[in-house]
């Protein structure tokens, strides 16, 4: 089957007659598609979206009956400035007078949610843990030149290099590198976050489809492009889009002055899932990441971990265990983290950074492991009577094999740009397109290549918010500085 849609021949800029055609459902596709609305006019039934599968990043499921599911979620904060920008733009599900940016603001500006960290580095001393005075980086003298060397060093310089050349060996057993580092200023605490109400699925990507599917954007559920064709004569572009649905075959003729948005992003892809009784499938990826979310049927655990840590659920930021063998880290959110989850039930979710290694109690790789044994190591580096806890735990192992992939060393040229040399009427999104002076892995920076991408393609007089660049900013720098420098 063909697919054409009815149009008028018109000078390319003029956007009330432009087919947008989005391929892939992630946030950058649905941040393109909020923009071609908002800024450039595109009539929202005009805006198709092309996805397989369910389509949707940050994946958040599940129930209590069969345990809930988190993805890697991120951390937000004040330098999610394209982002923020996005979610000014549309309604909350729950209060549709605000805007998502103020359902933010306003869950943030509760004092019982400030993030102010008691546990963020966990040692074992003589079988028992011990929180660690975070603020103590453990750094040589050596390693803070190192560092401000780093620091100062130009993206073009580092090229390819990785992160092991530049530091020794001694570097990567001090509590500095243990720690993830948001910024030097608030190692130690992660004061600054900024929370969303529930998961980041419910709170952010969620309304935004809704936003969407209200004002009437095409969503074309398992549709998978497999191929572009490109018009001959010319550089890039294109002129049909081939995709399969329904195990059957058809096209979009792409005419001027439509336009293509493709997502290069497929860090979701080939997910598998265990359960408390069995493991993941395993995966020989160096760009994977082993997660695993733990539902619990009753408030035992963060009864003790609150005792223990001085934290309420969802002020500790992320816990990170640095002798545990996995180098397992955790993350207890506000609850309910899911807007149906009952009032007796808890979740929280972790991973690890070396799931391939035998952990301390159960020995074995965590990727070989089940729901259960990877809590039960989880509860043997905290020493928590486990019994109670265990048998009222559903535990659901999670292996993304890409979840890291952006991350991997890379030269200057590896990654296109978001709109390539000569492209009329394709521009590429996600975290593999190349953004001047900004860091992969983040939604902002998803967004940010969203927004670029629609400003540009549609001819706008308008840009993404500058990047905040700490490196250049006086007083970030002396703060950096104050801290690094103990």
């Amino acid at each position: 089957m063909t697919r054409a849609f009815p149009r008028l021949t018109r000078p390319l800029g003029d956007s009330q007659l432009t087919n947008a055609y989005l391929i892939g459902g992630g946030i950058s596709s649905l941040a393109v598609a909020v923009h071609l609305i908002h800024d450039a006019s595109v009539p929202p039934s005009q805006i198709h979206i092309l996805e397989s599968g369910s389509g949707h990043s940050l994946p958040a499921r599940g129930s209590p009956e069969t345990g809930y599911i988190l993805g890697a979620e991120q951390m937000l904060n004040s330098s999610c400035l394209c982002l923020y920008d996005l979610l000014s733009i549309v309604p909350s599900l729950v209060v549709p007078t605000i805007s998502l940016k103020q359902e933010i603001e306003d869950f943030n500006a509760s004092p019982s949610r400030k993030t102010y960290a008691n546990s963020r580095i966990v040692a074992t001393l003589e079988g028992e843990p011990q929180i660690l005075e975070a603020k103590n980086l453990g750094l040589r003298e050596t390693d803070k030149l190192d560092i401000i060397k780093l620091l100062t060093t130009p993206e073009k310089k580092l090229n390819d290099s990785k992160v092991t050349d530049h530091f020794e060996e001694a570097f990567f057993r001090t509590d500095f590198w243990f720690m993830f580092i948001l910024d030097l200023p608030r190692i130690s605490t992660l004061e600054g976050l900024h929370h969303t109400p529930f998961n980041h699925y419910e709170s952010i990507i969620l309304p935004i489809r809704t936003y969407l599917d209200d004002k009437g954007v095409d969503f074309q559920p398992d549709t998978e492009v497999f191929r572009l064709s490109f018009a001959e004569g010319s550089d890039i572009e294109v002129d049909k889009i081939h995709f399969t649905n329904n195990l059957e075959n058809g096209s979009y003729h792409v005419e001027s002055p439509d336009v293509v948005f493709l997502d290069l992003d497929p860090t979701i892809v080939s997910d598998s899932f265990g359960s408390s009784q069995s493991s993941c499938l395993p995966s020989q990826s160096e760009s994977s990441l082993s997660m695993f979310t733990v539902t619990l049927h009753n408030h035992e655990f963060l009864r003790l971990f609150e005792q223990w840590s001085s934290n309420s659920p969802g002020t500790g930021g992320l816990t990170k265990f640095k002798d545990s063998n996995w180098l397992l880290s955790i993350i207890i959110p506000n609850q309910p983290y899911f807007s149906k989850q009952p009032d007796n039930v808890d979740v929280f979710w972790g991973y690890a950074l070396f799931p391939e290694k035998s952990g301390n109690i159960i020995q074995k790789p965590m990727v070989e492991c089940t729901g259960e044994e990877i809590l039960t190591e989880f509860m043997g580096l905290l020493n928590f009577p486990k019994d109670h806890i265990l048998g009222n735990a559903i535990v659901v192992p999670h292996l993304a094999p890409y979840a890291t992939s952006p991350l991997p060393t890379r030269t200057l040229q590896d990654r296109p740009q978001v709109i390539p040399e000569a492209s009329a009427n394709l521009a590429l999104l996600g975290q593999f397109v190349e953004i001047p002076e900004d860091a992969v892995f983040a939604m902002e920076y998803s967004v940010r290549v969203a927004q670029t991408a629609v400003f540009r393609m549609m001819g706008l007089q308008k840009k993404p918010k500058d990047i905040f660049k700490g490196g250049r900013d006086i007083m970030t720098l002396i703060k950096a500085l104050r801290a690094l420098l103990v």
